[in-house]
């Protein structure tokens, strides 16, 4: 599924993170944005009756060499399944001595998700997370959870 970015970065306002959400709506966009001390950034418009926002924040790091990517996005058995790809300086890299926050956020077809309810499964080197959705017509925010370890590197997803 083709998803497209909103916006990416290393400077995400809030420090929070690892987190990993789900946006169905307007109200609950702003809502998400002024929590996150992120409302007075420059965002894109979002049609909201054709999309749904994916939000993966990586939390913060002691310097740069860090980011965090949506790198697929695919339907599998009614799952919405999410692999996200999370780099890191190598041990000994030079980086810059600055705080930062890697974030990357997406605009989901609403025509490519499952139908509701369905889970999101999130896999990332913070571990596997899920979000459950009663239903993407409310104008809801939906927060992931962990359910499963850290993973020396993100699970492929398969092939669909």
């Amino acid at each position: 599924m083709t998803v497209k970015t909103l916006k990416q970065g290393h400077q995400w306002p809030s420090p929070e993170g690892p987190l990993f959400a789900l946006v169905t709506g307007p109200r609950a966009w702003e809502t998400f944005l002024a929590r996150h001390r992120a409302a007075a950034e420059a965002w894109p418009a979002v049609d909201w009756d054709q999309v749904v926002v994916f939000v993966a924040l990586m939390g913060q790091k002691r310097t740069g060499g860090y980011s965090i990517t949506v790198d697929r996005v695919t339907v599998r058995d009614g799952t919405l399944l999410v692999q996200v790809r999370e780099t890191a300086p190598a041990p000994g890299e030079m980086t810059i001595q600055v705080l930062t926050a890697p974030y990357h956020v997406v605009a989901v077809p609403r025509r490519a998700l499952p139908a509701a309810p369905f889970t999101v499964r999130v896999l990332s080197a913070q571990g596997v997370w899920e979000i459950q959705v009663p239903t993407v017509e409310a104008d809801a925010l939906y927060l992931a959870r962990p359910t499963g370890p850290g993973l020396e590197r993100p699970t492929s997803l398969p092939d669909k």
